[in-house]
């Protein structure tokens, strides 16, 4: 019998900018029906971006060049206990990423997306 787990969607502390905007992010995809798991992968995704940048960074601030660091950076291809992570994972996280971003353009908060084409 596979034993269910309490998924509780976990909103980023602390101010800033980019901490805002994931939390809203969070709340958007909460409104549009998203179940609990959902909430809470998604919500560990958009925490690697903000521990990397920091909580307060402008997200007008996050160009391509920085987000191809990012994307190349340990929290996005490495687990906790320093193994890879799949490329299954990684594509999630990168969509995950993108989402954040698009939905920033569509309530006008930004006007680019900065993640590179490649990824």
């Amino acid at each position: 019998m596979k034993e269910t787990t309490d998924y509780q969607i976990t909103y980023l502390e602390g101010s800033g900018e980019l901490v805002e905007k994931t939390n809203q992010f969070l709340d958007y995809l909460k409104s549009k029906g998203k179940k609990e798991k959902t909430l809470y992968t998604y919500g560990k995704d958009v925490e690697l971006l903000v521990n990397h940048f920091g909580k307060g960074k402008a997200i007008n601030k996050i160009t391509k060049p920085l987000m191809g660091g990012f994307l190349k950076c340990d929290g996005i291809l490495k687990t906790a206990s320093g193994k890879d992570k799949s490329h299954i994972t990684i594509n999630k996280t990168k969509r995950v990423v993108n989402q954040l971003f698009d939905y920033l353009i569509e309530k006008g908060d930004m006007t680019e997306n900065p993640m590179p084409k490649e990824a």
